[in-house]
């Protein structure tokens, strides 16, 4: 998505030549959930927003104007966002695919102008009202005190010529308020309608403002054609979740070009729901396990892929996702640590009723460590819960108490505290100790349901000897 900050400005905007307008759209297209543009430089070339021999000098001057950075080999917009639920207000323009078109491909900079300056004044699909004087230049709107809205054209002239290209062409509509006539793609003589309704007389000439308040107000709104056809980061058409999947394995002489997109999805899931959990650094550890896998295990992809996407993330997630995210989670653990460092008795005021946290700690260790500990509850097998639970028991005696203490107060580490019991009160029915589960999920037995199954036959052959042994005493 496109952030509507970025666009409100015709200053900044009027600093770009057309192509680079065309382009910051195009990229759009293959940025991924922290800005990266998943493209090559020859995928950019082959889009067709410009001539290919010119793409590396824009891609040069929209880092200059601070539209896009490089780091590394990849480039990274600074103009896109993800939709989020908690925000409400008009913060992002939807990528419709009409950005994609020859249309949009060949449109020019004022055209393009004025396309932003609708999307980011409202709504998709809700009317904008404005009066027309106020949208060319003209010398009573310009000292007056409302003044211009825009200022990219130079006359009525100017303006009409533009307002009915885009009418004609279906990109926007047009209903001119006291006549109530709505303008669209199918309306005939747009632009003979227009000048009569402004007082525009037979030769052509547009009847005198007399005053700032002697004006013609229109509503202007993207139309139904555009709006109805919006892309999303999963489109087969843009792949931007995808790419570093596909370059990745490319790389290992893979390829995912034979599996269809919707059959993906699993991928796209799993990779959403690091981003949404951990920002760019779940993005971070996605991409570095995803090289990881690859390198040491690509060449069983197509056969784990025989199974499904899901069984891909499987493997993915478990043997090298989820490792990672515990390693990281021990280590922000071990500096917060090592950063505060104050004795037990500056966390927690005791007293006979209830037991006080230090308030600007609790909320430094929910915020970088909640994340991390919901994701494991959720996401992890027992046998990484319990060898988790096992390495914060085994730490040294400040560093156990604290973790006790976590779990008693903190929501997110009692939520994980209580899974871990509900492991331990499972494989008690099956005659497990503690230290047993223990020196299962070290060996990462945990979560082989062929040794419970067997654990829970001979527990209950057990049981049964016992009740038979039972009844012959009694008799």
């Amino acid at each position: 998505m496109l952030k509507v900050e970025s666009f409100k400005s015709q200053i900044r905007l009027k600093t770009l030549n057309t192509v680079d307008l065309r382009l910051l759209v195009g990229l759009s297209m293959f940025s991924d959930y922290d800005g990266r543009i998943n493209a090559t430089l020859q995928k950019i070339k082959d889009l067709g927003y410009m001539t290919p021999k010119l793409v590396e000098s824009t891609l040069e001057r929209l880092i200059t104007f601070g539209w896009i950075r490089k780091e590394g080999t990849a480039y990274y917009t600074t103009y896109t966002t993800n939709t989020s639920p908690k925000r409400k207000k008009l913060y992002y323009i939807n990528l419709f695919k009409f950005f994609q078109t020859d249309i949009f491909k060949t449109m020019y900079k004022r055209d393009i102008n004025f396309l932003f300056y609708i999307l980011t004044t409202t709504l998709p699909g809700r009317f904008r009202r404005v009066a027309i004087e106020r949208l060319y230049k003209n010398k009573i709107n310009e000292n007056s005190k409302h003044g211009l809205i825009i200022d990219y054209f130079t006359s009525f002239e100017d303006l009409v010529s533009h307002l009915t290209s885009l009418i004609e062409k279906g990109i926007i509509e047009v209903r001119l308020c006291k006549s109530k006539s709505l303008l669209t793609q199918e309306t005939t003589n747009i632009k003979e309608q227009i000048y009569n309704y402004c007082g525009k007389d037979k030769q052509y000439r547009k009847k005198r403002m007399r005053n700032q308040d002697d004006h013609h107000s229109i509503d202007i709104r993207i139309s139904e054609k555009v709006l109805k056809e919006k892309t999303t980061v999963f489109d087969a058409e843009r792949l931007s979740t995808l790419q570093d999947l596909d370059d990745t394995a490319a790389k290992y002489c893979c390829s995912v070009d034979c599996y269809e997109i919707k059959d993906l999805d699993p991928i796209h899931m799993f990779k959403h729901k690091l981003y949404t959990t951990f920002g760019n650094v779940g993005l971070e550890v996605y991409r570095e396990e995803l090289e990881s896998y690859f390198k040491h295990q690509g060449h069983e992809f197509e056969e784990t892929m025989e199974d499904g996407a899901a069984a891909f993330v499987k493997v993915l997630k478990n043997y090298y996702v989820m490792p990672k995210i515990i390693i990281k989670l021990k280590e922000l653990f071990k500096k917060m640590l090592i950063e505060t460092r104050v004795d037990r008795s500056m966390f927690l005021n005791q007293s006979n009723e209830e037991m006080k946290w230090n308030v600007s700690l609790e909320e430094t260790f929910k915020k970088q460590t909640a994340p991390y500990v919901r994701y494991i509850k959720e996401e992890a097998y027992d046998d990484e819960i319990i060898k988790l639970d096992y390495y914060m028991m085994e730490l040294s005696v400040e560093h156990n108490a604290l973790y006790r203490d976590f779990t008693h107060i903190n929501k997110d580490w009692l939520e994980f505290k209580k899974k871990v019991n509900s492991i331990f009160r499972t494989e008690e029915l099956l005659g497990n100790t503690k230290q047993d589960v223990y020196r299962l999920a070290l060996n990462k037995k945990l979560n082989e349901q062929k040794r419970k199954d067997s654990q829970l036959s001979e527990q209950t052959r057990k049981e049964r000897r016992d009740i038979m042994s039972y009844n012959w005493l009694d008799n």
